[in-house]
């Protein structure tokens, strides 16, 4: 199991927000205010059959010691209202407890999806109800962060039901019960009980679960791999740090306060509010879908002892995330991210970040990726066998950045241009120098297109593929391919009646 320690989270405390007044104003007027949302005489209401649809004490939306978050706790008392979805609204009006002279209505992206409890969502302008689905009756506790125009809706202590239990994650000598806070189609969240308990937390580890599915639909779509399990995001206590998997099966695990800690831009240094959370959540995911694919990456160039792969990556996901839930946290995030390791004007720059930025921007984005990706996993490559996991490995190097442009279909050999050039085999001093032969890449590309053709013209290819996959593409090229059978990431030559390489 890989470890990342990112080294950087440190504990916050929220600041309280105080609302001065002069010695003559009445306590009505003072509670007034510090319930209000934005001024002293704007409100916000939960309106549902739950709630009661007339703005009142019983639906009003209270102030917390962060000055952008409200929450209300309300009951669903009735089994009508979990047997079938209840029907709510966001109601921002200018008089407390009343309708007021000025309305605004609010409702979550998503209205033709009932919102399953626990669950978070962004809030948009409308005016039309939106369905709320709850598993039982019971206690519910509200949140809305209204400068991200986020909300969530948890049972009362957040806990419906129980993950198992498992190392504590900064006392791995200690067992902990990990509760399970969130449950959907695709994603559970088991997060540290004792840490879930404490003042804080619980609210904002909720704010991800959405996030979460959309991580893991995206990573689905990226790598074109669809496993049968549910994804496992678990929320440790405070170790600064996170890996790939999880004690409950496929997942990630992370550092507690990454949810709640705030990251300053470093162009901007304006604050991103959970910063850490959206960013390990994903970096990890990236590669647990990655070592899905095949384990044993090259470590100086793409991931675990150097990341410049999940680091590429966790931009564009971030961003197009951002977009489609219309998040400017989210949003933020991709761009503070985007300037600590790809922007060549930054200190930070990591030139083979950008080597990755290139092939996304200039080859057809996440498809570059991803025909490299199926191209590995139909020829059966695993590259811990290709090289026995012995580094440096110049010829795990050649291998997949030969995988990589096939998936491009570049008809120019780009290994010493693009690759070489931005310090693959040069730049992690920990493990190279090596050197990296151009030859060598196209030799086992067209090992793959000769293999490729022959199958395609019904030939055995067996021999060749077990060439392939230990390394020796000297002798992984097969004969009697045709044209007809040549891939569309291959070329065929008449010169000598040949699948081979583009470049």
């Amino acid at each position: 199991m890989r470890r990342w320690n990112i080294g950087l989270i440190a504990s916050t405390v929220l600041s309280a927000g105080i609302i001065a007044g002069c010695s003559s104003q009445s306590e009505d007027s003072i509670a007034s205010q510090q319930s209000a949302l934005l001024n002293s005489d704007e409100y916000l209401y939960f309106t549902c059959n739950a709630t009661g649809w007339t703005p009142a004490e019983a639906n009003r939306l209270k102030s917390t010691s962060d000055p952008a978050v409200f929450t209300l706790e309300y009951q669903v008392s009735q089994p009508w209202q979990v047997s079938s979805p209840d029907q709510c609204s966001f109601l921002r009006t200018n008089q407390l407890n009343g309708q007021g002279t000025v309305q605004s209505r609010y409702a979550d992206s998503h209205p033709a999806t009932p919102l399953n409890v626990p669950g978070s969502d962004v809030l948009v302008a409308s005016t039309s109800n939106f369905p709320v689905k709850y598993s039982a009756t019971g206690t519910y506790d509200l949140s809305v962060n209204w400068n991200q125009k986020t909300f969530s809706i948890a049972a009362a202590n957040g806990v419906i039901g129980d993950c198992g239990i498992a190392p504590k994650g900064s006392n791995p000598a200690t067992s902990v019960d990990y509760v399970l806070v969130y449950d959907s189609p695709s994603t559970r969240w088991c997060v540290d009980r004792d840490f879930w308990s404490q003042p804080g937390n619980a609210q904002a580890i909720s704010r991800f679960f959405a996030y979460g599915d959309a991580v893991y639909s995206k990573l689905q779509t990226l790598f074109n791999i669809h496993p049968s399990e549910k994804f496992v995001y678990q929320a440790l206590d405070v170790t600064g740090g996170a890996h790939t998997g999880s004690d409950f099966g496929l997942g990630v695990s992370v550092t507690g306060d990454a949810f709640g800690n705030t990251f300053n831009d470093p162009v901007t240094n304006a604050p991103i509010q959970g910063f850490w959370g959206y960013l390990l959540t994903l970096h990890e995911a990236i590669n647990d879908f990655t070592g899905i694919v095949s384990p044993g990456w090259p470590s100086d160039w793409w991931a675990d002892h150097r990341s410049p792969f999940p680091n590429a990556l966790d931009y564009y996901l971030l961003r197009d995330i951002g977009t489609e839930r219309n998040d400017s946290t989210i949003l933020a995030s991709a761009t503070a991210q985007h300037e600590r390791f790809g922007d060549p004007n930054l200190t930070g720059f990591d030139p083979e970040v950008g080597l990755f930025e290139t092939l996304y921007d200039q080859y057809g984005g996440y498809a570059a990726f991803t025909n490299a990706f199926a191209l590995v996993q139909q020829d059966g490559i695993n590259w811990d066998t290709v090289d026995s996991h012995v580094l440096p490995s110049e010829i795990l190097t050649e291998y997949v950045i030969a995988y990589l442009q096939l998936g491009i279909r570049t008809t120019t050999n780009l290994t010493d241009s693009l690759f070489v050039a931005n310090g693959v085999g040069s730049l992690d001093t920990g493990i190279g120098p090596y050197p990296v032969d151009a030859s060598n890449v196209a030799a086992i590309a067209t090992a793959h297109c000769s293999i490729r053709a022959a199958a395609g013209a019904g030939r055995d290819v067996s021999a060749q593929l077990d060439a392939l996959r230990t390394g020796d593409y000297q002798d992984a090229v097969a004969t009697g391919g045709t044209e007809a059978a040549c891939p569309a990431e291959c070329a065929w030559t008449t010169t000598w009646s040949r699948c081979i390489a583009r470049f």
